[in-house]
């Protein structure tokens, strides 16, 4: 296939795809050379089609007529873009895990992730993107809830632990999602784990 039709497609699924959608030069490494990839990348970019996040890093931005202006990307999606893209296991961690299970309303300046790769910080917008080195096994042989839930009940720490952030969690959660975090978190500190049962049983 010529290397322009390469582009054209390229091009196609971008525009296929929904608004506010991340792309890596990765995602279509098994439809065009890199090169190809990255010169159509930038040929959307200067079309407004694409929108440079981070190196590497592209979404399609979804225009908010109301406010008249590109809506800000989703800094948990970001987060998870760049964990796939360098191959790290995250969940999200401290306050971030918080407000993404609803125990806390104020959204972060900084998101805050367990990561199995190197420590890193990424500025996004007015965010802040920081990834802690964290053991491999809490993350990886964890289901996604799981290990967030982990780390949200270490955030309120073992004396702040509430009624209310416990019959929270248990309404949040399925009963797969406390049948597979009782599994899973047999390991977690006592106190964790404590925590977890009377989540499970309520």
């Amino acid at each position: 296939m010529p290397r322009t039709l390469y582009a054209k497609d390229i091009e196609q699924c971008i525009a296929e795809s929904d608004y506010g959608q991340l792309f890596t030069y990765s995602d279509f490494a098994d439809l065009a050379p890199n090169a190809t990839i990255r010169k159509a990348f930038s040929r959307l970019e200067k079309q407004g089609v694409l929108r440079r996040i981070l190196r590497g890093i592209y979404d399609k931005p979804r225009y908010v007529e109301r406010i008249k202006q590109y809506a800000a990307p989703d800094p948990d999606r970001v987060a998870h873009k760049l964990a796939s893209k360098y191959g790290w296991a995250i969940t999200p961690s401290g306050a971030t895990a918080l407000n993404l299970l609803g125990l806390s309303t104020q959204v972060p300046n900084v998101f805050e992730y367990a990561s199995d790769g190197p420590y890193r910080s990424y500025a996004l917008g007015s965010y802040e993107l920081k990834f802690s080195r964290s053991a491999n096994r809490e993350l990886s042989a964890l289901s996604p809830t799981t290990a967030m839930v982990i780390q949200a009940i270490r955030a309120l720490g073992e004396n702040d632990v509430k009624e209310a952030d416990i019959d929270h969690l248990s309404r949040r959660l399925t009963a797969q999602d406390k049948d597979l975090l009782l599994s899973e978190s047999k390991r977690a500190a006592v106190w964790v784990y404590d925590v977890i049962k009377r989540v499970s049983n309520r």
